[in-house]
């Protein structure tokens, strides 16, 4: 589970089993389950529904509550330690049906964004070990220390469970001095944990991330790989459907003069490039969403108010009324003149 801040260009959510779990942990730690119940506006029973997502505003006041109210007690590695590796979906099956660990790492680079927005992965292959170097962008987020405590003792808690062994020579990296409760936990963590690195990162001996797996089944592994990368376009297609209402959404409240492509940018926080690559993915331009609304414009204008050519092209941010008269019958293949007379 992650409940770092996403981007916002990206509708992002959790599973809900994540914060059932979440309930079920901080009550160790004397928080209730119904306060967190209560922040969620979800059940138990909801929580616990297979499909169920919850948008990561949400998840993440549930999360500052539990933190807040568990004090430094160290719920990250509590949270870590109640993972099973089949709380994941289809990410799961590819981490159970995969050739070795390797290869779950390589799928984590490409999915675990769909469990956990904020965090990134990126595996290192050396000779005799291998690095999994784990990025969280928010370096002052108060959540940060359990965020990363669950998310990295978390894969090795779940590593563990693939290899059905322990994990020797495998150890954690943290950021930052050792917390007080650290001695408390060490003793029951699958890895020792190392303070003071430069980044979030796992080592683990090369020999183990190779070892063959009980359970490998190429042909589950590619099942499960077809039913994420369909989630993953889900998820795009929910993203990009997001932005071009925004987009559309910001030129249909507008006065008369239409938004510029920067101006529309900046409302939306993101770059003038990010905002055109973005659109062109879903095979939209800024150009043709601000001409549908001239189009929409110009032809109620003609038709409703009375008002002549020259009127409507000077209302809509024409200086020249032959290059509205362009423009017009570019969009509905006729004059400006010929459609009032229509009309």
């Amino acid at each position: 589970m992650s409940t770092g801040h996403s981007s916002s260009r990206q509708p992002a959510f959790l599973p809900a089993i994540y914060l059932q779990l979440l309930c079920d942990v901080a009550e160790g730690f004397g928080v209730a389950p119904a306060d967190l119940q209560q922040i969620l506006g979800l059940s138990r029973e909801q929580l616990l529904e297979p499909d169920r997502l919850v948008p990561l505003p949400s998840a993440r006041a549930a999360t500052q509550y539990a933190f807040t109210r568990a004090g430094n007690q160290g719920l990250g590695f509590a949270y870590a330690k109640a993972l099973r590796v089949t709380l994941h979906g289809p990410i799961s099956l590819i981490a159970l049906s995969s050739n070795n660990l390797l290869e779950v790492i390589q799928a984590l680079e490409r999915y675990f964004s769909l469990r956990a927005p904020a965090i990134t992965f990126h595996a290192k292959v050396e000779p005799d070990v291998v690095t999994l170097q784990v990025g969280y962008p928010r370096q002052n987020d108060p959540l940060r220390p359990f965020i990363m405590e669950l998310v990295l003792i978390g894969l090795v808690v779940m590593a563990e469970q693939i290899l059905e062994r322990p994990q020797p020579g495998t150890e954690v990296l943290m950021e930052g001095p050792e917390p007080g409760y650290y001695a408390r936990f060490a003793g029951h963590l699958p890895a020792p944990v190392r303070y003071g690195a430069e980044a979030y990162s796992i080592r683990i001996p090369r020999v183990l991330m190779e070892a063959p797996l009980r359970l490998a089944d190429p042909n589950a592994a590619a099942m499960a790989r077809e039913a994420c990368e369909r989630e993953l376009q889900a998820r795009q297609v929910s993203r990009d459907a997001a932005l071009t209402a925004r987009v559309r959404s910001l030129l249909a409240q507008s006065d008369e003069r239409l938004p510029t492509l920067e101006e529309v940018a900046t409302a939306l926080h993101v770059s003038t490039r990010t905002l055109k690559r973005r659109l062109q993915e879903e095979g939209r331009n800024f150009r043709a969403l601000v001409d549908h609304v001239l189009e929409a414009r110009a032809t109620q204008m003609l038709q409703d108010e009375g008002l002549s050519v020259s009127e409507v092209a000077f209302r809509l941010g024409y200086n020249d009324v032959s290059n509205f008269s362009r423009a017009f019958r570019r969009w509905t293949g006729q004059s400006p003149s010929d459609f009032k007379k229509e009309k």
